[in-house]
């Protein structure tokens, strides 16, 4: 056994009291949710069970109730100005616009399931009803609504 810092040759550490404290009883670091520091860990299983239903209605095409999906409202005046590019970062679908552009030339970015396949296409070329639901890739969603 490697003797490290903290710990004697039996394998024991101590805790936070200066206790000794042996080895199997110290818990492994619990995976949460990134909100569950700040929200607490019933607000978390909450935020995700939220994604979960999301995500089913999107997999299975009931678009009916899409209050879930991350949503960016977008002025029409902005929105007619921008183009398939701008979309895709303004949502944070992507970071940059470079990146923006290979995704779509690598046929990787699809709005309301049909592909966008020019990055200088106008974005009021997509609008059918004010709602657009871009994709990227085959499982990341984002909602515009133009107001």
């Amino acid at each position: 056994m490697v003797d490290l810092p903290g710990r004697g040759e039996e394998g024991r550490g101590q805790d936070a009291g200066g206790q000794q404290q042996d080895e199997a009883a110290v818990p492994a670091p619990a995976v949460h949710h990134p909100a569950y520091p700040y929200l607490g860990d019933h607000r978390a299983e909450h935020i995700a069970e939220k994604a979960r239903e999301a995500s089913k209605k999107l997999f299975s095409g009931d678009a009916s109730d899409l209050e879930n999906i991350p949503t960016t409202e977008i002025s029409k005046s902005d929105f007619d100005t921008m183009t398939t590019v701008d979309l895709l970062v303004r949502t944070g679908l992507c970071d940059s616009k470079s990146e923006a552009k290979k995704l779509i030339a690598s046929n990787g970015a699809y709005a309301d399931n049909a592909g966008i396949t020019s990055d200088s296409q106008k974005a009021s070329e997509l609008e059918k009803g004010g709602i657009i639901m871009l994709r990227k890739g085959k499982k990341t969603y984002h909602k515009i609504k133009i107001v």
